[in-house]
């Protein structure tokens, strides 16, 4: 393979240890992933690296076989034309040399496109939050983004929600019967994890606090939490030292955080549900307590009430849906978003499981209801709850996947 001229990487700090040693592991396996990119893709403007390994934050595991890599290589490939797809099958092998615990992503856009991108958080943290690997190290000065205020509020939603999506697929209600394995323990670290982070990162927003860095972050909840969310801090009191624990764990990972990943896995499900429904308070000019006396009740209608028909939405999810499942099903039904009506069908499925081992047949069938409209679901709740319950959630992860995540 030809070599590619790429930024001088060897000295940056990639991680919290800031260790030498791992530094040039990691970059190592930096420059793998962008020769591979760099010669598939002929016209590259720049190749960028983005989430934590790019701040200086990354997570890893050290090991006695060595360094794992225990989040994402994440990068952004920015091209001179539009490309309809991009496969690169050549990154799944490195992720089995390199032993990523998830893989490796290279998302792509087009030059010309980025002074239209959405205000989302992906964009804010590629702009302010990401190191150059390759190419025109100022390509991404184009995005419309100047602050994390001008981010979009709609952000915390989509966070939580895909947050919560990310639990419900490690969580087997038979764990709460028998003990999870040590990897199915890691796996409900680690998603719940991201799940209390969620949080966090969804109230700041609504402050305009938002900041790329975990640590920046961690300080302006910590500084903030009980002068700006009183009534939440009343209602949710372990929200504030949770979110301090997951922080360091992404800093620090150590699966010692929890020896009852099914524990944890409950408390951070409750802190996502809690501080959705203050959330849909805030953003909807609702009085904080208006969702306290039935949640399950007022917060459909309250979350769909406002929901609107997105063309684009519309758009991918139906070609999603007819490429997949061969469905014209959601065709017809534009009463509001698609998304919005995914995520709804999620709220029911996490509030139909609690810790003490129920699960709410009604709300498990409520869940399938929230999709059937929309997309063709061949499942039925039966008296073995344990067994729909997962049933149910592989349903509604098939239509998610489908959906503007």
């Amino acid at each position: 393979m030809k070599k590619t001229q790429l930024f001088n990487i060897n000295e940056h700090n990639f991680t919290a240890y800031n260790d030498p040693g791992l530094n040039l592991v990691i970059s190592s396996q930096i420059r793998q992933v962008s020769e591979i990119v760099l010669s598939r893709v002929k016209d590259t403007v720049s190749l960028i690296l983005l989430g934590g390994y790019a701040r200086g934050e990354g997570s890893v595991i050290e090991t006695s076989k060595g360094l794992i890599p225990l989040g994402d290589y994440d990068f952004l490939l920015v091209t001179k034309c539009p490309h309809l797809s991009l496969h690169l099958p050549e990154l799944e092998v490195l992720d089995k040399k390199f032993r990523v615990q998830y893989h490796t992503e290279v998302g792509y856009t087009w030059k010309f496109g980025l002074q239209f991108v959405a205000r989302q958080i992906y964009w804010y943290e590629a702009k302010y939050g990401s190191l150059s690997v390759y190419g025109d190290a100022d390509v991404l000065n184009a995005i419309p983004i100047n602050s994390s205020m001008d981010i979009d509020l709609k952000e915390g939603f989509r966070l939580m929600f895909n947050r919560l999506v990310g639990m419900l697929r490690v969580f087997d209600p038979h764990f709460l019967d028998r003990d999870p394995t040590n990897e199915q323990k890691e796996h409900l670290v680690f998603q719940s994890v991201k799940g209390v982070l969620s949080c966090g990162e969804s109230l700041l927003l609504l402050i305009g606090k938002y900041h790329y860095s975990y640590r920046k972050r961690l300080q302006n909840l910590v500084d903030r939490f009980e002068e700006e969310f009183p009534n939440l801090a009343r209602a949710d009191p372990n929200l504030k030292a949770d979110f301090e624990k997951a922080s360091r764990f992404k800093l620090y990972p150590s699966y010692d955080i929890c020896q009852d990943g099914v524990k944890l896995w409950f408390s951070a499900k409750q802190h996502i549900l809690q501080t959705l429904l203050f959330f849909l308070a805030k953003t909807r000019r609702l009085e904080d307590n208006i969702l306290v006396d039935n949640p399950l009740e007022e917060f459909p209608v309250s979350f769909l009430s406002s929901s609107k028909p997105e063309l684009l939405d519309y758009m991918m999810f139906n070609w999603r849906a007819f490429t997949s499942m061969k469905s014209f099903k959601g065709f017809l039904n534009i009463s509001c978003a698609f998304s919005d009506i995914v995520r709804l069908a999620i709220f029911y499925l996490a509030t139909s499981i609690t810790e003490d081992g129920s699960i709410d047949h009604h709300l498990l069938e409520k869940s399938l209801r929230t999709i059937r409209p929309i997309f063709p679901v061949d499942v039925k709740v039966n008296d073995n709850l344990q067994k729909s319950w997962k049933d149910v959630e592989k349903a509604v992860f098939s239509v998610w996947k489908c959906s503007r995540q």
